[in-house]
């Protein structure tokens, strides 16, 4: 047996110089368990030592190439390059991972301006207000005008930032994490207006309705302190920052604060959704859907009087918006990845491969299409959805009835799918980490330009 030991090891060394990240691991797995050796020892067919070391290589090794070539389940999206674009009208805002900052003319299809700045282990959050970005890099709150890339100003802020917003007043509110601040800028002038220190909080799911800011707030600090942790729906005045009210929930909220023109919308670990009025906190209704949900409400509707909610479990609630009494609930997925909003009657859902359109009106699933692997992003336009399947093939649908207009493949997408008059823009990269700008024919899905 020693010799057929000795075997063993020689085979598991030229394993690991070879193939180790198929077969090395399962292999020191397997001779690191005491029964197993125990098992070995006690048989005395060699034969059947080599069949068994055998069968576990040919496993591990089939089972690699099936995740890396065959296995659809498996694949997933590479890691991009751009940290995010945005589109401003008919301009794309790029930051890359490595810190450049570009502005795409769409119409004039050039680069108008590139700058640099350092981003490394910083968090990165920003906002398109009127012609100007606002760029949060850490603690720094930068300014920086749209057409010329010049920075306009720079603020130092308290800690990180999580969340930048704007009001329909030419505001902006800045939510740090940490410090627990809440600042109000005027978006014309960049000055600042107030700043709310909220005490051990962390702030969730900020929205604006009217000139109330209505916002989550956890206890920010020891678990095991009796009674800390509370769960908060906190309201404040935009125009002095003065608290109009706060609501304490007795269960977990999930994190989400939908709006309607009535009020906001919120719920709770037991499938509580409660209706609320932003600007006192008045409850209009709840809604008991009797489930504890495991995970968040995806998105909201709004068609006629009835509100729609999108769970990520692949469920959806019609509920009333006077009473909250549900008026039908449905299951049309196993999850939702994606869902986007066309028009008042109009939903495409999406779960890991599947897109499927909704009717509103009608309740029920209209079309739907398998496009395994995965469906990784969506864009609606027109008559038109365009599905990101891959990361180099790009779907474009009729509405209607699904049927394929084009398929485009070929360069790396690594952003968003962009719609501007008749072109579809994506952002690419090349061989030396530089990002490039690729627009496509809507109707043909054919390459246009490549701008870098």
């Amino acid at each position: 047996m020693k010799n057929e030991n000795s075997k063993i090891e020689i085979i598991a060394r030229k394993c690991y110089n070879n193939i180790w990240f198929c077969v090395i691991f399962p292999i020191n797995q397997i001779l690191s368990m005491k029964k197993l050796r125990g098992v070995i020892k006690i048989l005395k067919n060699s034969c059947l030592i080599k069949l068994l070391l055998a069968l576990v290589l040919i496993l591990n090794i089939t089972a690699c190439n099936n995740g890396k070539d065959s296995d659809s389940s498996s694949i997933k999206p590479s890691p991009s390059s751009v940290k995010f674009c945005d589109q401003a009208e008919d301009f794309l805002i790029c930051l890359s991972i490595y810190g450049d900052l570009q502005c795409f003319d769409i119409n004039n299809q050039k680069i108008l301006w590139n700058q640099k700045y350092s981003i490394y282990s910083k968090n990165i959050r920003r906002l398109i207000f009127d012609d100007k970005l606002i760029l949060a890099i850490g603690n720094e709150l930068i300014h920086i005008d749209l057409k010329s890339g010049k920075t306009l100003s720079e603020k130092s802020l308290k800690g990180g930032i999580a969340w930048i917003i704007k009001d329909d007043n030419k505001r902006f509110i800045v939510v740090g994490t940490e410090e627990d601040l809440i600042y109000c800028f005027d978006g014309e002038n960049n000055r600042k207006l107030w700043s709310k220190k909220i005490d051990n909080g962390a702030f969730i799911s900020p929205v604006i309705l009217g000139n109330s800011l209505v916002f989550q707030w956890h206890f920010n600090g020891p678990h095991y302190v009796q009674g800390a942790i509370e769960h908060k729906i906190y309201s404040l005045d935009i125009n002095n920052g003065k608290k109009n009210w706060e609501y304490e929930s007795k269960a977990r909220l999930l994190p989400g604060i939908f709006t309607s023109q009535k009020g906001i919308i919120f719920s709770d670990v037991e499938g509580t959704i409660t209706y609320m009025k932003a600007e006192d906190g008045n409850i209009l209704w709840k809604c008991d859907t009797n489930e504890n949900q495991r995970d968040i409400y995806f998105d909201m509707a709004v068609y006629g009087n009835t509100l729609a909610f999108f769970h990520t479990e692949g469920k959806v609630y019609f509920l009333d918006e006077d009473t909250g009494n549900i008026v039908y609930k449905d299951t049309i997925g196993k999850t939702f990845s994606n869902v986007k909003i066309y028009d008042e009657n109009s939903i495409y859902v999406c779960e890991y491969k599947v897109i499927s359109s909704y009717s509103l009106k009608e309740k029920r699933t209209l079309n739907s299409l398998d496009l395994t692997p995965y469906v990784h992003y969506v864009e609606l336009s027109d008559n038109s959805i365009y599905v990101k399947e891959q990361d180099r093939k790009i779907h474009a649908l009729e509405m209607e009835n699904f049927k394929e207009q084009w398929i485009y493949e070929g360069r790396l997408i690594e952003s968003e799918l962009f719609i501007s008059g008749n072109y579809l823009i994506f952002v690419s990269s090349k061989e030396d980490n530089t990002n490039e700008f690729v627009m496509l024919d809507r109707a043909t899905g054919k390459e246009v330009k490549v701008i870098s």
